[in-house]
């Protein structure tokens, strides 16, 4: 049985995998800073998605991303867009991609 913590990294690297196949340039993975970790950065085209990675053994029915989570995510995309200049006349995106159990993962944008 895989651990909880090894669960979600085999998830976040299966979701580079599809955003690749989508034809997703990765700029980060578990990118960290002063508000927190982006579970992937993904550039395309003009449009610089912000990726949350939620996987669950099964579907349990609860939201997967509360209020304080969307915070902390927009506050860390902010600093991190401030530390990296070239990436700030891009178009900025939210994205959640979901992996419950063994179905396919679900790429959902703009959240």
């Amino acid at each position: 049985m895989l651990s909880t913590y090894k669960f979600g990294v085999i998830a976040e690297y299966l979701s580079v995998l599809i955003l690749k196949l989508k034809m997703y340039k990765i700029i980060a993975i578990r990118h960290r800073n002063y508000f927190g970790e982006i579970d992937i950065i993904a550039l395309r085209n003009n449009v610089i998605a912000f990726i949350e990675v939620k996987a669950r053994a099964s579907d349990v029915g609860y939201d997967l991303v509360q209020q304080k989570q969307i915070k902390r995510i927009r506050n860390a995309a902010s600093l991190f867009l401030a530390n990296h200049p070239k990436y700030q006349s891009k178009d900025v995106r939210f994205d959640l991609i979901v992996i419950i159990g063994i179905s396919c993962p679900k790429h959902l944008q703009n959240i």
